[in-house]
């Protein structure tokens, strides 16, 4: 379901072709709207920002896809926890940011898989409907990856 993820995000992205927070807070005054004013000296938190389009959110895609698969596997109201000690700045090499708290708690798949992609607005990378537009391709595409599985029981459940 991640890489069938990957291929519906990017390829809605190039269908739609629009511009992220970074471009289009920057370029302002190009969106048609007389009252919106630019920000030339606006960044996102991530220091920098991708080369392809912003619509849908590629991460909002692959963990709602990811996270249905998980919920038809393991049951929807499965709580759990997720640790991650550490992340890249903003990409492989740029040095590593804590993470405090390192761990986090889920109450179900679906609570995860939004905030994955609520991260990225938060980052200033996506816009928030790119983000929940994402997340709804990615049950989507999740939910045809698990109708097409066997039935499977969580291990060690009979």
């Amino acid at each position: 379901s991640v890489f069938d993820g990957y291929v519906a995000s990017f390829d809605s992205k190039f269908f739609y072709n629009h511009w992220r927070p970074y471009t289009a807070i920057r370029w302002a005054e190009h969106d048609g709207n007389p009252d919106t004013e630019a920000d030339a000296t606006w960044t996102n938190l991530h220091d920098h920002t991708y080369a392809f389009p912003s619509y849908p959110s590629a991460h909002g895609t692959v963990c709602g896809a990811a996270m249905t698969v998980l919920a038809s596997v393991f049951g929807e109201e499965r709580p759990f926890d997720m640790t991650i000690r550490a992340v890249d700045r903003s990409g492989p090499g740029s040095g590593l940011v804590e993470m405090d708290p390192p761990t986090r708690h889920f109450e179900r798949f679906a609570q995860a898989a939004d905030e994955c992609a609520l991260s990225r607005v938060y980052l200033g990378i996506h816009f928030r409907y790119d983000s929940e537009a994402g997340t709804a391709l990615g049950r989507d595409v999740g939910g045809l990856a698990a109708a097409a599985l066997p039935p499977r029981q969580a291990p060690g459940e009979r």
